[in-house]
């Protein structure tokens, strides 16, 4: 999310924490993790004018109460957790090598949720996790 001047960080209505991924690869999965305080419908048609056509979110989570703080919070928590794993490339990307493709981005997007279910847990903040798309 990008930072504008001056700008005060309340709750947020339309936060998001959202893990996604290009979608048509075969043997090496790309899965994608970030947050958005707009429409989910307009960050993915923003990565996809940048070049990742078929990048689709998997599953989203909403904060009962999201600030900016606790979003990122989130992602941070998530983006460490999963370097342990997988292929950290660019800031928030994550690469991973699949016997199928159904197998690899379910494991991806599982290994998200609950990296990010643990830090809402400690943190006991509430969440509602929403799924979009089937793998």
């Amino acid at each position: 999310m990008g930072m504008k001047a001056n700008k005060k960080h309340n709750v947020i209505e339309n936060g998001k924490f959202y893990i996604g991924g290009c979608m048509n690869r075969r043997k090496n999965g790309r899965g994608k993790i970030g947050t958005t305080e707009k429409e989910l419908k307009t960050r993915v048609s923003v990565i996809r004018s940048k070049g990742e056509k078929d990048f689709n979110v998997m599953a989203y989570i909403t904060l009962k109460v999201a600030t900016k703080a606790r979003i990122e919070l989130v992602e941070s928590w998530v983006r460490e957790g999963l370097e342990q794993k997988y292929t950290h490339v660019q800031n928030d990307h994550f690469e991973f090598s699949m016997l199928t493709r159904k197998e690899g981005y379910e494991t991806f997007l599982q290994d998200a949720l609950a990296l990010a279910a643990e830090i809402c847990n400690m943190k006991q903040w509430g969440y509602t996790v929403n799924y979009v798309k089937k793998v």
